[in-house]
């Protein structure tokens, strides 16, 4: 992909890609307070033993920093999607500034692979919600990594 085109396309792949992460992360915790709150609450991703939402809500790793994981969600995919916002509406940012976006996704790339590890082979079940997240944190990944090596961040 030449630059150009990785330039023009980035940005869109920020604000739509953290604009779904933002969405999935909102109703995850909305489930979790709305679970809290009534024990017997049934949640809307919950359709079988396999796709239990409340099975993987539940879990210890739901909270791996002792706060419901969804908050990460909803604060990263909220900076990304102001980022992409601002870069459409024509910003540009020093190179310290992508060196810590950089570490963030790295951050996130990483924490997505440990609760991917975490659903299928400790709490065994899935998260349609958290599914969405780990699947567009994997393009913003590598569209941040590409963009930035391409900029010479």
């Amino acid at each position: 992909m030449n630059k150009k085109k990785l330039n023009r396309i980035y940005p869109w792949i920020l604000a739509v890609g953290a604009s779904i992460g933002l969405l999935a992360a909102f109703v995850l915790t909305m489930e979790k307070i709305a679970l809290l709150s009534d024990p017997g609450h049934q949640l809307s991703c919950s359709l079988n033993p396999v796709i239990s939402c409340g099975s993987v809500i539940l879990s210890d790793q739901a909270s791996a920093f002792a706060f419901p994981n969804p908050l990460i969600g909803i604060g990263a995919f909220s900076a990304l999607l102001t980022i992409g916002i601002a870069i459409l509406a024509g910003a540009s940012f020093k190179s310290w500034f992508w060196k810590g976006v950089q570490a963030g996704t790295i951050f996130g790339i990483g924490f997505v692979a440990w609760l991917i590890y975490q659903s299928l082979y400790s709490i065994g079940a899935l998260c349609l919600y958290c599914m969405a997240v780990w699947s567009i944190t994997w393009p913003i990944f590598w569209y941040t990594t590409l963009y930035n090596f391409r900029e010479g961040h």
